[in-house]
């Protein structure tokens, strides 16, 4: 008997014992013989894994690998191997991680995806011995658009706050900004919630997925249209989101396996997690160049060249944009602390720096670093999350990035 991770699940087997869902929900009893369709019904409920008879879980990982043919899994090793290259595959769960991205990359290339290392070179740029640095609130105030947040949604905070609001009231208050409005709608309408049934009217988003969580996806929506016109750079404005959005996605997967977290605020901070860098690349991109220059040439974390070129980095920017801003403290502790490596970081700051590792392994957009970097121990281990989890989040998550995506970006 061993655990199979739900991925690498296959009809025929056995269960060892009954499987549950998240939530403990019996799905399968005991002594089942899985068909596809039961593991369709593991995979929908979040079933991160389950005993299968006779079987361990790296033999069925193995046998996962074996399906995937000869050329195309020997491409996805050594592209993940490249994407790997600054990260400790000893440190637990890294090695986990780096098998399930050549199960993903090796379906992309039978997918007909080319998996090219040559994505990983990166030509040296010169960059002066004495870069001119600015103190981080002057760096901050030089951009007068961002003095001040959108007011619609103190506006919807007002209307939160009010005892005798109600989710009418609510929607009508957002239905003043045609831009939230649509997206908040396509949002809650999308596999990102899965209702199964259309959703009409922003009352009845309200009212079904929460006033406070809509409220925090109105923040999140809001502070993107801030940036619409950012100029692209070494780093483009839809990757940037492109990854922003996935980070967030992730966040939510995975906050749904702890309980007691808020998905919709995991959601958020994953969203804006790099707002500050976006700042940086608007107000200094010959200085974002130098520090991905450095980050790259000497393989170290982006955030760090950052604080070398700059004298801050970009969670710094993004701690002063949200207290100048009046942004909820939950928020600004998750985004701020996101590259902290604390005994103990904030659990909603550790569920990002997860999802952010995530995003960037599985390629989705551009956030300035091009390698996997290791998922810091004391991170990993405040999620008290089992190794399955991560594979499991990945999967969840390909099925909603697209969507989602599309929504905030077309």
């Amino acid at each position: 008997m061993g655990r199979v991770n739900a991925s690498d699940l296959r009809a025929g087997m056995v269960l060892a014992s009954d499987a549950v869902g998240t939530n403990g929900r019996l799905l399968l009893p005991k002594g089942t013989t899985l068909e596809e369709q039961h593991i369709r019904v593991l995979k929908i409920w979040g079933a991160l894994d389950a005993d299968i008879q006779h079987m361990s879980g790296d033999e069925a990982s193995q046998a996962s690998l074996d399906d995937i043919h000869e050329e195309h899994l020997k491409a996805a090793r050594n592209f993940v191997d490249c994407l790997f290259d600054d990260a400790d595959l000893t440190i637990h769960p890294m090695h986990e991680l780096h098998t399930a991205c050549i199960k993903l990359y090796g379906a992309r290339a039978e997918a007909g995806q080319q998996l090219s290392p040559d994505a990983f070179n990166w030509t040296p740029i010169p960059h002066p011995d004495n870069i001119p640095q600015t103190a981080l609130n002057e760096f901050v105030s030089t951009d007068r658009g961002l003095a001040s947040f959108p007011d619609i949604y103190f506006r919807i905070n007002n209307a939160l706050e009010d005892p005798s609001s109600t989710a009418n009231k609510l929607a009508d208050v957002i239905s003043k900004d045609p831009s939230i409005s649509a997206k908040l709608l396509s949002l809650v309408n999308s596999p990102f919630y899965g209702f199964g049934q259309r959703i009409d009217s922003l009352s009845r988003s309200v009212a079904l997925v929460g006033a406070r969580e809509i409220s925090q996806l109105a923040l999140g929506v809001a502070v993107m249209d801030l940036f619409i016109g950012v100029p692209d750079g070494l780093i483009t404005v839809r990757g940037f989101w492109q990854h922003s959005v996935a980070c967030g996605v992730l966040s939510r997967i995975l906050a749904s396996h702890i309980t007691g977290m808020q998905q919709e605020r995991c959601f958020v901070i994953g969203l804006l997690h790099d707002i500050g860098r976006l700042v940086m690349l608007k107000l200094a991109p010959q200085h974002v160049a130098w520090a991905l220059n450095q980050s790259r040439t000497e393989h170290i974390p982006l955030n760090e060249a950052e604080q070398f070129v700059f004298g801050f980095d970009h969670t710094d920017v993004a701690e002063a944009l949200f207290k100048r801003w009046n942004l909820p403290e939950e928020l600004l502790d998750g985004v701020a602390s996101h590259h902290d490596n604390d005994a103990l970081p904030p659990r909603e700051a550790a569920v990002c720096a997860t999802a952010d590792t995530l995003a960037i392994a599985m390629g989705y957009g551009a956030n300035g670093s091009i390698t996997v970097r290791t998922i810091p121990p004391a991170v990993w281990q405040s999620l008290d999350l089992p190794d399955s989890v991560l594979e499991a989040t990945m999967l969840a998550a390909e099925r909603q990035i697209h969507d989602i995506t599309s929504i905030f970006l077309n």
